[in-house]
């Protein structure tokens, strides 16, 4: 016997090996249908922004980390449905995030450099240069790399 019990709206506690599969209501839209509409974002930014790469770095496995993790950060954490709506600021706060949670992303330095570069590239916005200074003169990002 499986039993569930919903302790308030969004979150259900379950017993046993099924999930509690029931929807809750929070702002006007389900639980389920909120994460279907961010994952239909992902797939959309992620197709636009492939569609902007040479053919040849399409396939490079590191490049498609880079554009999976921004693409996640843009469904998740900022209002972009379109690639044409990232903005200059948008970039800066997807950098404090990379250099915020780099450990649990698995990334290194010279790969949030890359990928900060390959933004650039891609979405033809120019970058200020102390999001790519990487050099041990910036105390800002050396600050908040614990």
């Amino acid at each position: 016997m499986h039993l569930s019990k919903v302790v308030e709206p969004g979150i259900c506690i379950y017993y046993g090996r099924r999930r509690c599969s029931t929807t809750h209501d929070i702002g006007g839209l389900s639980l389920k249908r909120a994460s279907v509409m961010r994952e239909q974002i992902y797939r959309k930014l992620m197709k636009e922004l492939k569609g902007q790469l040479q053919p040849s770095l399409v396939s490079n496995a590191k490049i498609s980390k880079w554009l999976h993790l921004f693409c996640m950060y843009l469904a998740n954490y900022t209002e972009v449905k379109e690639m044409r709506e990232i903005e200059e600021e948008i970039i800066e706060e997807y950098f404090k995030y990379l250099t915020a949670n780099y450990k649990r992303l698995s990334l290194g330095l010279s790969d949030i450099k890359r990928s900060m570069q390959l933004l650039e590239d891609t979405l033809h916005i120019k970058i200020e240069a102390p999001l790519l200074d990487f050099s041990l003169s910036n105390s800002s990002l050396w600050g908040n790399l614990k």
